[in-house]
């Protein structure tokens, strides 16, 4: 099909996506949003999506728009992200399939089996909707007048947010996000130094005890690690170790336990180098997380007046930088739900 009457992309329709594109789009994959409230942000995610590179939109001789490659001319009625989402669309509903199996009733041996071909068992289809979680999922929009809702599952519309409102989340968008939360800072050496020791007893002397010392080596470029014997004959030698706990430079801190050559290691002590790093580290996640905490009050009543349990590493010397990963991931996830423009905004 020859594409050659090229037209502008419509910038403002891809910006600003309404829940008509986002109904057009239901009907394009073949969804039901009322019965599949679920795949709701992946059709949303699909408006938004750009066009890949040296791609625009084009209209053919017979006045349909699509798409056409400017490098190689050829052209298709289809989104060359359709793929993608066809894919997408099929892991959402295998598992939430998987989850509505986990929660039915065992059945008879007399009862006859449902039909295997459903995307989602046939005793689930029309209940997803009636449920009340599903209900009371609305998604914020866009217009000239401001922000307004629309709920997929009762097609209801208002501009009136209040917090006993659900906001969905679009899980794809959130890997941007995620990705700077656990991107390696401009600080880090490629090698992470720590040391170790401990106490053996001495061969042949009574009650005499032996100092062990080795410095632990993590290449934080391949993740390998690498020991090296301290005030031992051995001294000048280092040695390979299986990193069996698929280790990265999140989990090497002081403090830290890991696997040396099957021995349980305690990371005794950093380089000056390396434990830079680390606190520089450690504040700039603080820093983040606190601004996500406060954010997150802004609009969820609860968790403004819900006290936060105690840091693990509170009061020790460990920062445990994993851990606070962990805890910005969870609390943007919450302000995406909340307020998704503002995640972008505190983590950039």
């Amino acid at each position: 099909l020859c594409f050659f009457s090229a037209s502008p992309c419509d910038k403002a329709r891809e910006m600003n996506v309404s829940p008509d594109d986002v109904h057009d789009a239901a009907e394009l994959f073949d969804v039901d949003l009322q019965d599949e409230p679920y795949l709701v942000w992946i059709m949303r995610e699909f408006c938004l999506t750009p066009l890949p590179p040296n791609y625009s939109r084009a209209i053919n001789e017979l006045g349909e728009e699509g798409f056409v490659n400017d490098t190689t001319g050829l052209g298709s009625i289809s989104h060359p992200a359709m793929p993608f989402f066809v894919s997408l669309i099929k892991k959402e509903r295998d598992k939430q399939e998987a989850l509505m199996a986990s929660k039915e009733p065992p059945r008879s041996r007399s009862a006859s089996p449902e039909p295997a071909s459903s995307p989602i068992p046939p005793s689930a289809v029309g209940q997803l909707g009636d449920n009340p979680m599903y209900k009371n999922q609305w998604m914020e929009f866009a217009a000239d007048k401001g922000k307004f809702y629309h709920n997929f599952v009762t097609n209801k519309t208002t501009t009136n947010l209040n917090p006993s409102m659900n906001i969905i989340a679009a899980p794809v968008a959130m890997k941007h996000s995620a990705n700077l939360l656990r991107k390696s800072s401009d600080y880090m050496p490629r090698l992470l130094r720590f040391r170790s020791w401990w106490q053996e007893a001495k061969a042949g002397i009574d009650g005499a005890m032996d100092r062990k010392e080795i410095e632990i080596i993590f290449d934080s470029s391949s993740n390998e690690i690498r020991i090296k014997m301290i005030n031992s004959k051995e001294a000048a030698s280092e040695y390979s170790c299986d990193n069996v706990d698929d280790l990265t430079f999140w989990d090497m801190h002081v403090g830290a336990v890991i696997n040396i050559m099957g021995r349980p290691t305690t990371l005794m002590q950093a380089a000056l180098e390396t434990q830079r790093w680390y606190d520089i580290e450690y504040k700039r996640l603080m820093k983040i997380r606190e601004k996500l905490k406060a954010e997150v009050k802004k609009y969820d009543l609860v968790a403004a007046t819900t006290r936060e349990p105690p840091s693990p590493t509170k009061g020790t010397r460990t920062k445990s930088l994993r851990y606070v990963v962990e805890q910005c991931e969870k609390i943007a996830g919450r302000l995406y739900e909340l307020r998704p423009a503002a995640v972008s905004r505190v983590i950039s």
